[in-house]
């Protein structure tokens, strides 16, 4: 059993992951400013902003753990500036402060995205980005805050999920499936991949 904290556990990936957690009998914290999709995660739910540093401090130390999934993201495109998206770099640069103070953290898994390269853009190394939109842009800049980390007592990980569903999904895709699931898409060869 291992002691999970998640941030943004409320959200599509959140719902299914704090699920696995809860099916293994770890001990699991979301951490979320929406309330959980599941009704059955309610007791494991703590309502924090990732912006709100000293609550969120506060609820991370009393937990104290092992693990660290930070999910919490704002996940839509329709951000018109970088400050839209300030959960993906002062909430980034929030975890990464308070995980220097936790004695028990082992490993931090930080959520970033695809969108750090536009689509069909092949990086050459793991320092070249190529965003095409203010989202992506918040993501690199997530990236390389973790990326800036000096001398951590636990290892990190960046992940960059790609287009997933499945239960619990919502934005930002949910709108183009059901038109899938309605058989009102058509594929005209080279217009989507």
């Amino acid at each position: 059993m291992k002691k999970i904290l998640v941030t943004g556990g409320s959200g599509f990936i959140g719902t299914n992951l704090m699920d696995s957690f809860l099916s293994k009998g770890d001990q699991v914290l979301n951490l979320d400013s929406a309330k959980p999709l599941k009704s059955q995660h309610l007791p494991y739910w703590k309502q924090i902003d990732i912006l709100d540093y000293d609550g969120l401090e506060s609820e991370i130390l009393k937990f104290d753990p092992e693990v660290i999934v930070h999910l919490a993201a704002v996940t839509d495109l329709d951000g018109k500036s970088l400050e839209y998206y300030n959960a993906n770099t002062i909430g980034t640069q929030n975890i990464v402060d308070i995980s220097k103070k936790l004695k028990s953290l082992k490993r931090v898994v930080y959520t970033s995205s695809m969108y750090v390269c536009k689509p069909g853009h092949i990086p050459r190394n793991y320092d070249e980005y190529k965003p095409h939109t203010i989202y992506g842009e918040s993501k690199v800049k997530g990236e390389l805050i973790v990326k800036a980390i000096k001398d951590p007592a636990y290892t990190w990980v960046i992940i960059r999920p790609t287009s997933i569903w499945g239960p619990w999904f919502n934005i930002p895709y949910i709108d183009f499936f059901n038109i899938v699931y309605q058989g009102k898409y058509y594929d005209f060869g080279s217009t989507c991949t």
